[in-house]
């Protein structure tokens, strides 16, 4: 094969990254077989087509949720990597069917961006994700009523629920 154009160190990072992503989504899926009660959840979920808002401070993690979002589930999907980021972004578009949000952020955490996200609009759901589950934030984050808690990475079956649990509302 004659590649007509050098691939540059960027398009050549990508390019892993989508592979590599790929690959681990399919180990996933031929691990736990395909279930149908899942399947028919997805069409569902696909069929929303929801709009989120994904603030994560970790470029790797957000990217690659972001593309699982929208390959998987057929989001629309907007991230940023700060919550004061997001903070603006709903002030300026407050068009979203959910909020992710990372818990261990600089500057602001996942607490203190979900009170500010709650004074634009208090009826969104938010779900706030770390994979440090033994911090003093996550317990923080356990006594909030109005939020969803997930572990990362993030399972598919976690994912669904968390449609699911909103799809009616």
């Amino acid at each position: 094969m004659i590649l007509r154009r050098p691939i540059n160190r960027t398009r050549l990072y990508y390019l892993a990254q989508y592979v590599i992503v790929r690959f681990c989504m399919s180990l996933t899926s031929a691990k736990r077989g395909s279930d149908p009660a899942d399947s028919s959840a997805i069409d569902e979920i696909r069929k929303k087509e929801y709009r989120i808002l994904v603030i994560d401070d970790d470029d790797d993690f957000r990217k690659s949720f972001c593309f699982k979002l929208k390959r998987k589930f057929r989001a629309k999907v907007e991230d940023v990597n700060s919550g004061k980021a997001g903070i603006d972004k709903l002030r300026k578009l407050n068009d979203y069917d959910f909020i992710f949000t990372d818990i261990m952020m600089p500057e602001m955490t996942g607490i203190d961006t979900h009170h500010e996200l709650r004074k634009i609009d208090a009826n969104i759901p938010i779900v706030i994700m770390s994979a440090y589950s033994d911090s003093e934030e996550w317990k923080k984050a356990q006594e909030l009523e109005d939020v969803s808690l997930l572990h990362k990475p993030i399972p598919d079956e976690a994912l669904i629920k968390v449609f699911m649990r909103h799809a009616d509302k």
